[in-house]
């Protein structure tokens, strides 16, 4: 089981270039600048498969052509991460993008939400978040980093 991490940041804190680092490096400081300079705004607690399935299933009610999960698990700044497979998972809205997003949830059905809802709590769990940190990037002007953590054992 995973931990899915939803921050609120200001896009110019975010590093862009890559210079001479490596994917793997690139990351951590993508992860570093996002949980040092970024607002936690939302934690959901599963793994990668229950998530890609959710945002599917959203991403097919907000008429979506796989905007919202191939952002939400492979987008970064100005795509400092570039598209190597063994990139870890790291998702990404610019400014504009989260607007884009917020506007496609407001504009949702109510039979939409149900519909949604009605596919169970993972699905509804990821709509809530994803559809709360969206409007309070868009109403700052923000980004909207997803992490993919691994769950802490206790």
């Amino acid at each position: 089981m995973s931990e899915v991490e939803l921050f609120i940041i200001d896009e110019n804190s975010l590093p862009t270039v890559r210079g001479d680092r490596g994917d793997i490096e690139v990351y951590r400081s993508l992860v570093g600048t996002t949980t040092e300079r970024g607002e936690l705004w939302s934690e959901i607690p599963m793994n990668r498969a229950d998530l890609i399935d959710a945002l599917m299933a959203i991403d097919g009610k907000v008429g979506g052509t796989k905007f919202l999960p191939v952002l939400a698990l492979n987008n970064s700044p100005r795509n400092v991460l570039g598209d190597h497979p063994r990139t870890p998972p790291f998702g990404y809205f610019s400014p504009e993008q989260v607007r884009d997003l917020s506007k496609c949830f407001r504009i949702l059905t109510a039979d939409a939400i149900f519909d949604l809802e009605r596919q169970g709590r993972a699905v509804s769990d990821v709509l809530y978040a994803f559809q709360s940190a969206a409007e309070a990037a868009a109403q700052r002007g923000a980004a909207l980093v997803v992490l993919h953590q691994p769950q802490q054992e206790n």
